[in-house]
């Protein structure tokens, strides 16, 4: 793909990529600013819902005041006059006051008169709410005894909500005792509210909760007092052309009753989606036409100097041209530099090409030489090896002679020792004489005792004579004699071994680990594991001492157990096994040998 063809992609990719940006940003981060203003303009219409209602709530109880705390009512709830009832309570009152009830009764909530009207029938209808005998005593209308104290909000009724107030009774001074109670109430019919909303210019209906199937967002209202807080107001944005936003009121014992539902024409949507649009259309002809003038301005300062530099390069490929032809004209900027350093690196080639035959001859000579060396190197390792194995071996013979030359020399000569002073005890009468000879008697036994456990451990008898596992049980019982230190040996060798030099190297290396336990471990117990499988010999130690750190170890021993162990490692890669040791300090150390049993 050539050059150009890719800087146009490459354009077009930012291109999308620009305006895809564009637009997330405006949809992610502006567009969502339209929405919030949105809602809090709808909430605010919500809230003057609320507002106006709360005001014809004050409304209505300030009328409710003034007729409570008046001489006439306060005579009439005493008296009960007609005269009252006539000029006060006609059909008239109601509908000029748009009441739909009025109740007075007495403090206990017995009825002294009340009725209710259907104001759009023009009928008296009766409410179950408002019996003819009265409210029961302790009826939340009737608990106000402050004088001055009202009960004012909402009341679901069998006739559908009423906004209701009740006030104690009192004298025109609102003085006591209170008499009675008053209450009216308006129905929040269509027609209601249907003049509030033409009041605050925002469309809005009541509905009554148990209509509604969100008991959720129910309850999450069901703290909120009297004539609802803004909090909990739920939104449905689904419609374009309307957002629709809720909210409840609660009735005058607390609980939600009605939920109101004000409906905004989504303006700021709109308003939001045409700027996004406009924003968008803008972003794409200004980012075509940034494109074309990048497009033009690396054309004629990058993409055509480029292409005839690269012309003048392919000149020079070939093996006969090593100088840079000066038909390029000079640049003071980059590509420029560009041709400079181009001609420079051909000069700096042909000095480097040139120095590196030399020194690719020289190199090949030092591989040589090299190689000669590793060889000897490795020759020499592998004599160091063998002559490792075989100090290892003579070691061994000369043990195996030294223990021989012990017993048969020095022991056979102090047991003869030992007789012929037994002889002499039989034959001497002289009790003191008697008692040097046993003295003498009891030193050389000591003497061939020593004698004999300086031949097992110079070279024991028994792995030349019963093999290496009769060898290791051996020693195993030596150890706990001597240390105290419980042995269990763990075996499933089923034939001996015939290779000494094996059986030799794995007593040896089994010794060793054994006395570092002893020196070293502070172990308790001691597990030795022997298997024999497929040609190998499988020695394992396992302690539960205090263990140490392997990481000292390797390469470089600094006690005497490190360099023994090290000791076992060597002899066993020249006998062609493995060595592996693991420990950690406070658990216990697990040590393993495998050789080869051919």
């Amino acid at each position: 793909m050539r050059l150009k063809t890719k800087i146009i992609g490459i354009l077009l990719i930012v291109l999308l990529l620009y305006a895809g940006f564009s637009f997330s940003i405006q949809w992610l981060a502006v567009f969502p600013n339209f929405l919030a203003l949105e809602r809090v303009l709808a909430e605010r219409d919500l809230n003057r819902c609320i507002a106006v209602l709360r005001r014809e709530a004050l409304h209505l109880d300030l009328v409710t005041h003034d007729w409570a705390a008046w001489d006439d009512t306060y005579r009439f709830i005493e008296t009960r006059h007609s005269e009252f009832i006539e000029s006060n309570l006609g059909p008239k009152t109601f509908f000029d006051n748009q009441f739909n009830l009025i109740f007075l009764c007495t403090p206990d909530g017995k009825k002294v008169w009340g009725e209710a009207w259907d104001l759009n029938a023009k009928q008296r209808i009766s409410l179950p709410e408002f019996p003819s005998d009265g409210l029961k005593k302790g009826h939340i209308l009737v608990s106000n005894y402050d004088v001055e104290a009202a009960i004012s909000g909402i009341l679901m009724t069998s006739k559908g909500p009423m906004l209701i107030s009740s006030r104690p009774v009192v004298t025109s001074n609102h003085t006591g005792p209170i008499r009675g109670y008053l209450m009216m109430g308006r129905f929040l019919n269509e027609a209601y509210v249907k003049t509030l909303a033409e009041q605050i210019n925002v469309q809005h209906t009541y509905m009554p909760i148990a209509l509604q199937n969100d008991p959720g967002w129910i309850a999450g209202c069901a703290h909120q007092t009297s004539l609802c807080h803004e909090s909990f107001s739920r939104f449905d944005d689904h419609d374009q052309r309307v957002i629709r936003v809720e909210n409840t009121f609660s009735d005058i014992y607390g609980a939600p009753a009605l939920m109101i539902q004000a409906s905004i024409p989504r303006e700021v949507y709109a308003k939001g989606v045409v700027t996004i649009r406009l924003a968008m259309v803008l972003i794409c002809i200004s980012g075509i036409l940034i494109l074309i003038c990048l497009w033009l301005l690396m054309n004629s300062n990058i993409l055509n100097p480029i292409a005839d530099l690269t012309r003048q390069i392919i000149k020079i490929r070939g093996p006969d041209n090593r100088h840079f032809q000066r038909s390029f004209p000079r640049r003071s900027d980059e590509i420029g530099d560009l041709y400079r350093e181009f001609e420079n690196m051909l000069t700096d080639q042909n000095y480097f090409h040139d120095g590196l035959v030399e020194a690719n001859l020289r190199l090949s000579l030092a591989i040589e030489k090299s190689q000669q060396s590793e060889n000897l190197r490795i020759s020499h390792e592998n004599k160091l090896r063998k002559l490792a194995a075989e100090l290892l071996f003579t070691e061994e013979r000369e043990r195996r002679r030294l223990a021989g030359d012990l017993h048969d020399r020095i022991g056979q000569t102090l047991a003869l020792c030992q007789i012929q002073l037994g002889l002499l005890t039989q034959i001497n009468q002289s009790s003191y004489l008697d008692d040097k000879i046993k003295e003498v008697h009891d030193g050389i036994e000591q003497i061939i005792q020593d004698t004999r456990t300086l031949t097992f451990e110079v070279s024991p008898p028994v792995l030349y004579e019963l093999g290496l596992e009769a060898a290791i049980e051996w020693f195993a019982e030596e150890t706990e004699k001597q240390h105290r230190i419980k042995v269990h040996i763990v075996s499933d060798v089923s034939e001996t071994l015939n290779n000494e030099t094996i059986n030799v190297f794995a007593f040896r290396a089994l010794r060793e680990l054994i006395l570092n336990v002893v020196k070293h471990a502070n172990a308790k117990s001691i597990e030795i594991t022997v298997r024999h499988l497929a040609n190998r010999l499988y020695l394992q130690v396992v302690d539960d001492g205090v263990g140490f750190d392997t990481a000292a170890l390797w390469p470089h021993g600094a006690t005497d157990c490190g360099f023994g162990l090290f000791s076992i490692q060597e002899r066993a890669e020249s006998l062609g096994g493995q060595f592996s040791i693991q420990s950690t300090p406070g658990i216990g150390t697990h040590a393993e040998l495998i050789l080869p049993t051919k």
